[in-house]
């Protein structure tokens, strides 16, 4: 019984001629150690872009045959010749089965001594062909082949291997003339069989690198929802809108499209959100609209408009003031009190710096009485009539923000009582995996957005004894990103802490793997080969593929639950979490119920 390769007839291949060599060659018990490949391609072919063997059969100690077969009725006129099957259905070609078999025999030859060398073994193999027609008498002769080379239907009435084994016989003797030939160099081993199977079809397996499929699950999440797009063609038809909705919902996406939209058509726009680090993200996302549109975070905007109007030496003497006491308190008061009150006096004294449009992100964290009035100064037609987009999320991420949700809704309407809002309910960022395990460990009683459909890699939950553990805990997470491919600037570690309150006994240059505080103004967090670091407060608003977060410890606390919200729906494709061992139970009894 041949060795066939593949083991069973692909249902593809419709020639019922070939199916039936298939068996015989699987079947014939005179034929234990032969190996035969089907249907064998041929991309450096001697006489066509691309050419195919029906069947190499591999004998040890004999030599190595093309096969080629011709089902159905044949016949040739006027040098065509013509393949019908028993279905009336008609094949023609110029070339010919001997022409073909014989060519292919050639470019098999040529392609194993390009691939192996002149000087190898198996360049010096006997290589013979025949033809099979298994389904008619085929009486012709002629000088481009020999009787021996052809099976005909009356063959068929005898195991296939006394046609094979006489095939064999007869090439030997007649490539016994050629000077090349060496009687025993030119019958092949089982080892080269087996080298020669393995090239032409030997077993492997690739698998896809974990890289790529973080890079695919990626551009799958980080597509325009269908819910996307509606609110979108919503701002055009409102000239003020409010968007609500929780972390991932698109909402910082919709406010840089937004804003492009508006610039495209000439307006002149300001995009302001809470966090400098966001506010640096959006400035290089919007480069090229540095001429129409103006990005910033709101503190540094508005000091900047004190910094330029007369008020300017007053305002930084009381700054210097405030840091120089470092009193928690006073700087409290320095950035909800001072600074909008310097701002709105720079602004009365200034009205040609107004905007046509004005975009708010991270509007939670500025829904503040005074903070309002000075946009409102910023915008041409105020709040209460001019062109304004508020992007926020009134419930779970108001970390910088003393007032409930009710409140904030009360002091918009107070300055724009014609408004129109939306709620973003679809989850864009994260995958099912991440936004499921989010949304049960912080205990929402109602999820606050619907799971996105991708579902990615489960959360890994990861504990420790005690905190000089944590940092190698860290490098062996990297270190197996890495294996899969991840670089390390997909990296985002998150922290309750700083960075010194969270490794005080690890500096920077003690990590085996390089890392950045991107929260040091002095950073630009660029480096490929660098993970960054972050307090969860300070990357409120960004994202990353893969975020590993530190610093928990507690799941009762509002505060807490708050930044874990936050640092867990930061993570689009992957999340790890560092914990505490004393919270290993509570977690787990969390995650089951």
């Amino acid at each position: 019984m041949t060795y066939m390769i593949p083991p069973v007839f692909s249902e593809d291949v419709s020639s019922s001629g070939e199916r039936n060599v298939f068996e015989k060659l699987k079947d014939d018990p005179e034929t234990q150690d032969w190996t035969c490949l089907h249907s064998l391609g041929i991309s450096r072919h001697v006489s066509t872009v691309y050419g195919e063997i029906d069947f190499l059969l591999l004998i040890p100690k004999t030599g190595i045959f093309c096969l080629e077969v011709k089902s159905g009725r044949v016949s040739r006129k006027d040098g065509v010749w013509e393949y019908r099957n028993k279905y009336g259905a008609v094949v023609q070609n110029t070339l010919g089965p001997i022409r073909q078999v014989s060519n292919a025999m050639h470019s098999l030859r040529n392609s194993l001594r390009e691939h192996f060398g002149d000087s190898h073994s198996l360049n010096k193999l006997l290589y013979g062909w025949g033809v099979i027609f298994p389904q008619c008498e085929f009486k012709r002769t002629g000088p481009d082949f020999e009787p021996w080379q052809i099976y005909n239907i009356r063959d068929n009435e005898r195991p296939i291997s006394v046609f094979l084994n006489n095939l064999a016989k007869q090439t030997h003797e007649k490539m016994k003339i050629h000077p090349w030939y060496n009687e025993t160099k030119s019958r092949p081993s089982k080892r080269a069989i087996t080298s020669l199977v393995q090239y032409l079809r030997g077993d492997f397996e690739f698998s896809i690198k974990k890289g790529s499929i973080a890079r695919e699950l990626q551009d799958e999440i980080l597509r325009f929802t269908t819910e996307q797009i509606r609110c979108l063609e919503s701002l055009r038809g409102n000239r003020r809108s409010f968007f609500t909705g929780a972390a991932g919902t698109g909402k910082t996406v919709l406010a840089v499209e937004f804003a492009k939209r508006e610039a495209r058509k000439g307006d002149k726009v300001l995009l302001l959100c809470f966090n400098r680090l966001l506010a640096n993200k959006l400035n290089s996302e919007l480069s090229e609209f540095s001429d129409r549109i103006t990005v910033d975070h709101f503190h540094h905007y508005m000091e900047q408009v004190v910094l330029k109007s007369p008020l300017k030496q007053e305002f930084e003497e009381i700054e210097k003031k405030v840091f120089s006491e470092n009193d928690s308190n006073q700087k409290d008061r320095l950035f909800k009190e001072i600074f909008p009150d310097y701002a709105e006096l720079a602004l009365s004294e200034c009205k040609e710096s107004l905007f046509d449009v004005l975009v708010v992100d991270e509007a939670q964290d500025l829904m503040r009485p005074r903070y309002l009035d000075v946009m409102d100064g910023f915008l041409k037609g105020g709040l209460g009539s001019g062109r304004w987009a508020f992007f926020g999320d009134l419930q779970g991420q108001k970390i910088f923000s003393d007032m409930n949700p009710e409140e904030m809704q009360v002091e918009i309407e107070k300055r724009s009582p014609y408004h129109t809002q939306f709620s973003l309910m679809v989850n864009c960022r994260n995958t099912r995996n991440i936004g499921k395990d989010t949304c049960t460990l912080v205990g929402f009683d109602v999820p606050p957005f619907l799971t996105s459909s991708v579902t990615g890699p489960p959360v890994d939950y990861k504990y420790f004894g005690n905190e000089p553990e944590i940092p190698p805990l860290l490098g062996q997470i990297v270190r197996g990103l890495a294996s899969e491919g991840i670089q390390r600037e997909s990296i985002s570690i998150l922290s309750r802490r700083t960075f010194k309150n969270t490794f005080p006994d690890t500096p920077l240059n003690k990590f085996r793997f390089k890392i950045c505080d991107i929260t040091a103004k002095e950073s630009n967090g660029k480096d490929k080969d660098t993970v960054k670091f972050s307090t969860i407060s300070s990357f409120k608003g960004l994202e990353s593929p893969i975020v590993i977060i530190v610093g928990i410890d507690d799941l009762d606390s509002d505060r807490s639950k708050e930044l874990l919200y936050v640092a867990m729906s930061r993570a689009i494709i992957r999340l790890f979490l560092i914990l505490p061992k004393t919270l290993e139970k509570r977690v787990t009894g969390i995650l089951k119920s």
